[in-house]
């Protein structure tokens, strides 16, 4: 994810601003220099325990805080350091979420009365001390508007990004049969009954990503008799020629706090899509048109399955209009334009 996860912030710098990375690492942090020519890191060059180097970050790295005119989040977790250090520096704050981890773990079912209280006190904290908030979907936003009770003013949408001139649609023609999925391999993605839904037929299933049930997925295919390739963690360069590849793309997940970056891609591409019409997905995929939405169970994905498979025109339009809506909607100009306006609203 590192490349595309920089990609703004390489554009932040082309606006000429100033960008430096705050990190928990040590000095192999700074293999990455080459991928971010002109951003500093800064790390744990003192080779200090992790507790104690993360407890004296604000002032360990006092000279940099005090010369940023803005501390922001990449992510919600992870946020305290900057939290500290605002307060600390008396610098504006802007906390950046790709999902929210109390949303997340209430759509998961878990039930954890103790951890959900300290991630509630948590978000309360750092939202109520931010200058500015940014979240990837209008669904993000109503949630911190209703939880926290944050004014609404304060919070900004900023989609995520998609590098469209990496992810296009190519000539080569696809893999017939062949459906992707890009993602963790965890319980919320829904991989497992993804492969359940594809027994019985000679669709090929190509699985980009890894996690711990790899192993479990594996073996429902074997006793599903599913012809599963797992390609685990692939570098981000390599993703568009693996999408356009194939047929179709599936992303059945459970749940999700924002468009997953994933299928956004796999749009990009002009891939005709398959998702769970679910919070996070259903907001901005319209049914017919973009996408074909349909339900977690294994008959609900093997029907949507049956019906794309089975009509090329309905592959062409839902490829075609994919595109045409990550390119109006969805770029990395958007995103930083959108970005940069917040950073200098609010910038000392």
């Amino acid at each position: 994810m590192f490349d595309r996860e920089v990609a703004l912030y390489l554009r932040h710098q082309k606006e000429g601003l100033k960008v430096s990375f705050l990190t928990y690492g040590d000095e192999s942090e700074l293999e990455y220099s080459k991928r971010i020519p002109g951003i500093d890191i800064l790390y744990n060059k003192w080779r200090l325990p992790l507790p104690l180097y993360f407890l004296l970050i604000p002032l360990l790295h006092s000279g940099a805080l005090r010369r940023a005119s803005v501390l922001k989040t990449n992510q919600l977790s992870g946020g305290r350091i900057a939290l500290w250090s605002s307060k600390l520096w008396r610098k504006p704050l802007i906390v950046r979420c790709g999902n929210i981890p109390s949303d997340m773990t209430a759509q998961s079912n878990i039930k954890n009365p103790v951890y959900m209280r300290r991630l509630r006190r948590y978000e309360a904290k750092i939202f109520h001390a931010a200058t500015a908030i940014i979240v990837a979907s209008p669904a993000m936003r109503d949630y911190v508007t209703r939880t926290y009770s944050v004014l609404e003013s304060l919070i900004h949408v900023v989609s995520n990004h998609v590098l469209t001139d990496l992810f296009r649609p190519k000539v080569a023609s696809s893999l017939p049969n062949r459906l992707c999925f890009v993602g963790r391999l965890e319980k919320q993605k829904n991989v497992e009954t993804l492969v359940e839904a594809c027994s019985g037929t000679r669709l090929n299933l190509v699985l980009i990503g890894n996690g711990s049930l790899r192993k479990d997925i594996k073996a429902v295919a074997m006793n599903s008799g599913v012809n599963v390739t797992f390609m685990g963690n692939l570098p981000h360069a390599e993703l568009p020629y693996q999408l356009c590849k194939s047929h179709i793309y599936v992303h059945a997940t459970h749940y999700e706090g924002s468009p997953p970056k994933a299928l956004l891609e796999a749009m990009s591409c002009g891939l005709p899509v398959i998702c769970s019409n679910v919070p996070g997905i259903s907001e901005f995929i319209i049914h017919g048109v973009t996408g074909w939405l349909c339900g977690t169970s294994r008959e609900e994905i093997r029907n949507a399955i049956d019906i794309v498979l089975g009509d090329g025109a309905l592959q062409e339009r839902l490829g075609r209009n994919a595109r045409e809506s990550i390119v109006k909607s969805f770029t990395l100009d958007e995103a930083a334009r959108n970005e940069v306006a917040i950073l200098k609203t609010v910038a000392l």
